[in-house]
């Protein structure tokens, strides 16, 4: 079944909705889709426009327990590559099906746009800490360095750290 997926979606100008019930078809083989994990990969990195990219890097996020391994740091590579990509919202969302794997990934990357005053890309770590606290992972790991720039009245991104603490700390009950 994964094979015949995957030769499909390799078919051009297959029209959007053709590809959504693709994609619906692999979501529906849950865990044992995991063979095709690599192939979502590629699909993950193709164009930022295409549908197939969009659902891909979606569906890489649901399947997080049985693709997370592969995925997370291919899916951080692309998030804090291009931290203005057009699916940045998915990304963000496949970064926080991925887990608490994700939390390693977002610091090193919010350090490093730090050190280099990448502003996009401390901005895009900042959500995706967010993300993964807001749906219950413990992100205690991130909080020095949120709290940080939080209280750094120079920061740039001071307001949106702060905002991110503060939806953290009332979704954990803090």
């Amino acid at each position: 079944m994964v094979d015949l997926l995957r030769f499909t979606l390799k078919q051009r100008d297959l029209p959007p909705k053709a590809i959504e019930f693709i994609f619906d078809a692999f979501k529906a083989l849950r865990e044992t889709a995991e063979p095709a994990v690599p192939y979502l990969l590629e699909l993950a990195q193709g164009p930022e426009g295409h549908e197939a990219t969009m659902r891909s890097i979606g569906l890489l996020g649901w399947m997080g327990p049985v693709s997370r391994e592969q995925a997370a740091p291919i899916i951080a590579k692309i998030l804090f590559t291009d931290a203005k990509h057009r699916q940045q919202d998915s990304l963000i969302g496949a970064m926080a099906g991925f887990g608490e794997l994700s939390i390693p990934l977002a610091l090193e990357e919010l350090k490093l746009g730090e050190k280099n005053n990448d502003l996009s890309k401390q901005d895009a770590a900042i959500k995706v800490i967010e993300r993964l606290g807001l749906i219950g992972i413990n992100v205690k790991a991130a909080l020095p360095d949120l709290k940080r720039i939080a209280e750094d009245k120079r920061h740039q991104l001071r307001t949106f750290a702060q905002l991110a603490l503060s939806r953290i700390q009332r979704t954990n009950g803090q």
